[in-house]
């Protein structure tokens, strides 16, 4: 973003810090954080392997296609599109 402060981006790395913090990665829950993480990406041309990169920020260990797939279901693609 030219010119500006990039909020989404910044809230991203703020997610990626937190799931390192609280060992997201090691949880059920995991999903629960690339669902907020890829709601704040609403601009990436290939949201699947934004994703996947992510995932492996967070974990350390690179996440399938598709476990990325998996992540975005129907559920969540519809909390992406909500207003």
């Amino acid at each position: 973003m030219s010119g500006g402060f990039d909020i989404p981006a910044k809230r991203r790395k703020e997610i990626v810090r937190h799931a390192l913090h609280v060992g997201a990665a090691q949880t059920e829950d995991f999903s629960r954080w690339l669902v907020v993480w890829v709601m704040h990406n609403r601009n990436a041309i290939d949201q699947i392997w934004s994703l996947m990169e992510a995932a492996n920020r967070e974990d350390g260990r690179p996440l399938t296609f598709f476990g990325a797939i998996g992540t975005q279901h129907d559920d969540i693609l519809a909390d992406l599109h909500r207003p």
